[in-house]
């Protein structure tokens, strides 16, 4: 077993090291260990779905807590917005330190708070990698590199019945089951359970979409004028995979 604590970037080259020799249990309290060391040092986490159709984009977060049963990260985002994860997601985490990379395989558990210091977080439970180390060959695309995503600035309109003057955006993230709007006339009406119909012009080949979405959150953006809505779909648009078929897709 390991037995003393091993720091910052000696771990990252002791599970480089050892990643083929240890045992089940030592190679999971190595894994382990080096994850509160990300909590310790705020190191910068990147998920990534393992299918396209989950949403394509690479999310950014942190590790707030490490146990035995999981992983404790806050909202994950993209572009600034909040990315929802979904329970039983499979993901691709991947941390980029002292020249290495460290990859491994997390699904989501579920929502979750946590008390971390002073703070209350808002975020998700993740599994425990059962291996955590650098890219396998194959996995590792253009040097470790995150793919060049493709960069799409679509404009959608958020329309309700009861009013006159639809509510303006630019999509900044989007998935199968959910979507936030980046908006800069966002009315005081608007909260969070209202149904709305979004309309959008997408990229070809899914085109022009007309769908009745949930809304989720609504948050003025720091340092901005701008307010992200958060919303869900009533029906999952399954047909939106065909943008992500290829690659990440950034928005917005």
């Amino acid at each position: 077993m390991l037995s003393n604590r091993v720091d910052g970037e000696d771990m990252v080259h002791l599970i480089v090291k050892l990643a083929n020799k240890l045992t089940d249990n030592e190679r999971r309290s190595a894994i382990l260990e080096q994850l509160r060391e990300f909590v310790t040092t705020a190191v910068e986490v990147e998920l990534e779905p393992k299918r396209p159709q989950s949403g394509g984009s690479v999310m950014r977060t942190h590790i707030k807590q490490v146990s035995e049963d999981g992983l404790f990260i806050e909202a994950p985002q993209i572009d600034g917005a909040n990315r929802q994860l979904v329970r039983n997601e499979e993901l691709r985490m991947t941390v980029r330190i002292d020249g290495q990379i460290l990859t491994g395989e997390v699904a989501t558990i579920g929502r979750s708070k946590q008390q971390c210091g002073d703070e209350l977080v808002y975020g998700y439970r993740l599994t425990v990698p059962e291996d955590f180390g650098p890219p396998k060959p194959g996995e590792q695309r253009d040097s470790g590199a995150t793919p060049r995503p493709k960069h799409y600035v679509v404009e959608a309109e958020l329309r309700c019945l009861k009013r006159d003057v639809p509510v303006r955006g630019v999509i900044a993230a989007l998935s199968e089951k959910m979507v936030h709007v980046r908006s800069m006339n966002a009315p005081d009406w608007l909260h969070e359970g209202d149904r709305l119909n979004l309309v959008a012009d997408m990229p070809r080949p899914v085109g022009t979409i007309e769908q009745t979405v949930t809304v989720n959150s609504v948050r003025r953006m720091d340092g901005s004028e701008a307010t992200m809505i958060g919303m869900t779909f009533v029906v999952p648009m399954h047909g939106l995979s065909k943008l992500f078929e290829h690659g990440p897709v950034r928005w917005g």
